[in-house]
C-alpha cells in the first residue's frame, strides 16, 4: 500500500477511541473473518464506502482517523477475489453506489491517529 489510508467512525465511535487509537479487527459473518477497514479517500463518501446510515442515527464518517503505520493492509478487490465467496454475497459488498476499489483490509491490529480537522470539534 503506498499512500495515507483513512478510517472513519461516528461521534461514539470517536469518544470510545479518543484521539489516538488502535483498531482491532471486527467479525465480518458475510466473508468469515475478523477485519478492519480502511479507505484512501481523504473526504469521505458514506455510500462509496458503505457506511451510509439508513439503519442506524449516527453519522458513521463523522471522525476520521489516520492510519499511522503501514501495516498488512490488502486492497479490498484481491482480497475479496481470494476469498471464494458465493456470489450473491458479494454483490452485496460490491455493487452500485459502493466503490470498493478504494476499500483496504487488514487483519492485524493498527494504530490510528485523530486526523488535525476533527480534533477541535470534540473539545
Amino acid at each position: 500500500m503506498t499512500g495515507q489510508l483513512y478510517h472513519y467512525t461516528c461521534c461514539h465511535g470517536r469518544k470510545a477511541m479518543g484521539d489516538h487509537a488502535l483498531l482491532i479487527p471486527n467479525y465480518q459473518p458475510i466473508i468469515g473473518q475478523r477485519l478492519t477497514w480502511a479507505t484512501d479517500l481523504a473526504v469521505p463518501d458514506a455510500e462509496a464506502l458503505g457506511l451510509t446510515s439508513y439503519y442506524l442515527q449516527c453519522d458513521r464518517t463523522e471522525a476520521r482517523y489516520l492510519c499511522t503505520e503501514p501495516g498488512d493492509w490488502h486492497w479490498w478487490p484481491d482480497y475479496l477475489a481470494a476469498q471464494h465467496l458465493d456470489p450473491l454475497a458479494v454483490s452485496y459488498l460490491t455493487g452500485p453506489p459502493l466503490q470498493p476499489k478504494r476499500w483496504w483490509v487488514c487483519a492485524g491490529y493498527t494504530p490510528v491517529t485523530l486526523y488535525p480537522q476533527y480534533v477541535d470539534k470534540y473539545e
